[in-house]
């Protein structure tokens, strides 16, 4: 198994420096013999409510490269949904998912996106065995695998854009699910605001104070349920 950070940071000079197209990365590793690269990257870690997801994208030599793959938070959003459903229709996909309950478990958001960056690897290599190279932004990626983390992978690699935009559209489908579960919480917005922080949001955190699915451990929410109990008192 290699993982280093030396060869991390190599490989990110690589893509930095001579890579042209998001696909060049691969293309490099498909030289080095490995039969698939598997990009890994993970929705929900900026959100103060609901799960984090990740997806686990598998990309081999004869894979046809899907035109406007990129950074999920660059795409609209009929956009990312279209590629979304392309790249699971075309593609190897694994999905990790760390619950609400989890998270607050936890209390710690770079091991809940750990957590589930290891179940959507997991998942997909229930699917398919190989020897295959695991990129993302994260160089602590636990796997027997040969792994390397790129600093901002998500925009520069092509296998890491494509598991952003399935993260993303599975993340809010989740979100959209518990709504639908719970419908008195619609006045957090979470509809249009997915679990991130807007005005309404904290606005809605003050006045109705939190459910289960908030990150209490966040300074925000925390403040929230402070505020809300005082004026119960």
């Amino acid at each position: 198994m290699v993982h280093s950070e030396t060869l991390s940071r190599f490989f990110e000079f690589v893509v930095k420096k001579l890579c042209r197209n998001p696909f060049d990365l691969e293309l490099l590793l498909f030289s080095f013999k490995y039969r698939g690269v598997i990009g890994i990257d993970e929705a929900g870690i900026g959100a103060i409510f609901g799960p984090v997801v990740a997806a686990a994208v598998l990309v081999t030599p004869s894979h046809e490269v899907i035109s406007g793959v990129a950074d999920s938070k660059s795409l609209k959003p009929k956009m990312r949904a279209t590629l979304n459903r392309l790249i699971q229709s075309q593609l190897t996909v694994g999905i990790g998912v760390t619950e609400p309950d989890e998270v607050n478990y936890v209390s710690n958001i770079e091991k809940a996106g750990d957590i589930a960056r290891q179940r959507a690897l997991k998942d997909l290599l229930n699917k398919t065995t190989g020897k295959y190279i695991v990129v993302s932004d994260h160089f602590s990626v636990d796997s027997e695998l040969d792994s390397i983390g790129v600093t901002r992978g998500d925009t520069l690699i092509y296998s890491i854009s494509a598991a952003s935009i399935v993260a993303k559209e599975v993340h809010d489908e989740l979100i959209s699910k518990i709504v639908n579960e719970h419908p008195e919480w619609a006045v957090y917005g979470l509809r249009t605001n997915k679990g991130y922080r807007t005005k309404e949001h904290l606005n809605a955190l003050t006045t109705h104070g939190c459910t289960p699915y908030h990150r209490m451990f966040m300074r925000e929410v925390s403040h929230a349920a402070q505020i809300t109990s005082k004026s119960d008192e």
